[in-house]
């Protein structure tokens, strides 16, 4: 496992090294954040995997038992910075969103699953749907990884 709090020349290094080891080990990057360029990087030289450094256990047990089933492991917050910012779909025309589907919204965008973003916001599961189900239609999306891109193109995230 690599970590970095960011991509610097370290990180991509590092995971270069751990690959040319014999056998070659699952490498999985733990980041706080990346653009397209630094998941470039690290999977050009050789990782398996990166996942937000805000991951669950849950979240890391999952990843790990993946990786060392021969997968590769993306966070969901790191799929939108993969497919790059898309303005395809049109929001509804009351678009605005609450302040509570901005925080569920910002806390989708970091990966977390409807348990972490209940537990987070003292919500019930059952609740978080229905604000994702709010927020889809606002966007003028279908699923998570759609909200959180169509949200970078309008600057509702950054």
């Amino acid at each position: 496992m690599v970590f970095g709090s960011h991509l610097d020349v370290a990180v991509p290094q590092a995971v270069r090294r751990a690959a040319a080891l014999q056998p070659p080990p699952r490498i999985l990057v733990l980041l706080d954040a990346a653009t397209r360029a630094d998941l470039a990087a690290v999977f050009s030289n050789g990782a398996d995997g990166a996942l937000l450094r805000s991951a669950s256990g849950d979240d890391l047990n999952d990843a790990l038992i993946r990786l060392l089933a021969g997968e590769r492991v993306l966070a969901p917050a790191f799929v939108s910075v993969l497919a790059g910012v898309t303005t395809a779909a049109t929001p509804a025309a009351d678009g605005a969103l609450t302040p509570k589907e901005r925080e569920v919204l910002s806390l989708l965008a970091q990966g977390r699953t409807n348990r972490q973003i209940g537990e987070t916001l003292f919500i019930s599961a059952g609740t978080v749907k229905t604000h994702l189900a709010h927020l889809y239609e606002k966007l003028g999306v279908t699923d998570r990884q759609q909200a959180i891109t169509q949200a970078l193109a309008e600057g509702i995230l950054q």
